[in-house]
Parts: C-alpha cells; structure tokens; sequence
C-alpha cells in the first residue's frame, strides 16, 4: 500500500467539493432574501401531485425551491431521497389532485395553497415551511 505524505487523497477531495457545494448553496439561499418572497409548505407527505414539467437531482429541499421559484410556470415541486444526499426533485405547473407515493413529500408555493371554503382542501396551520425564496 502507497501513502503520500503531505498530498491531498481522493477521499479529501470529495469532502472539499461537498463542502464548497454547500456553501455555495448557503450563498444563493442568503442571496436571495432582500427581495419579495415566496414560501413554499409541505402540502401532502408521500403523495405526488401536479403536472411535472421539469425534474432534476439535488442535494435539498432548499435546492429545489432555488430551482422552482424563477421559473415562471412552477407552483410547486415533489421531493424524493434517492440515497446517500441526492433527491430528485419534480417541478409542477399544475397543482393536481395527488396519488400515493411512499417517501415523496409535495411542497406547494403559499400563495396556491387553498384555503378553507366549503369542501376544499385546507392546509393545517402546522405544516411545515420549507424555504422562504425570493424571485
């Protein structure tokens, strides 16, 4: 077995990058707050809704909401774990009725959230807000 001493093994490298990647995301969430935002809840746990028009891999909810929210036509996304970090994220145009998908969270804009009439949908004042992000 070779060993180098004072080099920088493969193993450091992936670590670095992780953390660059991290930062940078940390960056781009700070970036963001100075202008009107947009806030997306958790509107339905392992359920998929909407019509996709855009699906990509990320390494956070907050990732997606990045992604999501200067797009014009997006008023929400799906998240699911595909293992170690990554997620695939799935933007929606049309908020749609919703099927079962098990460890598929649906996380939808504030501002297309129903509110309580008659026999509509109704978020609990619970749920959980992911990500404040300004457009």
């Amino acid at each position: 077995m070779m060993h180098r001493s004072g080099g920088v093994t493969r193993k450091m490298m992936l670590k670095l990058l992780w953390l660059l990647m991290l930062l940078l995301e940390v960056g781009i969430s700070q970036e963001f707050t100075n202008t009107s935002s947009t806030v997306y809840q958790l509107y339905a746990e392992n359920q998929s809704c909407g019509t996709v028009f855009k699906s990509t891999t990320v390494f956070s909810v907050v990732s997606c909401a990045l992604i999501c929210t200067p797009e014009w036509q997006c008023v929400g996304f799906g998240i699911k774990a595909l293992g170690g970090s990554w997620r695939v994220c799935e933007m929606v145009n049309i908020s749609s009725s919703c099927v079962s998908q098990p460890n598929f969270n649906f996380y939808l804009a504030q501002s297309f959230i129903p509110t309580s009439s008659g026999t509509e949908t109704t978020i609990d004042a619970s749920a959980s807000t992911v990500a404040t992000v300004s457009s």
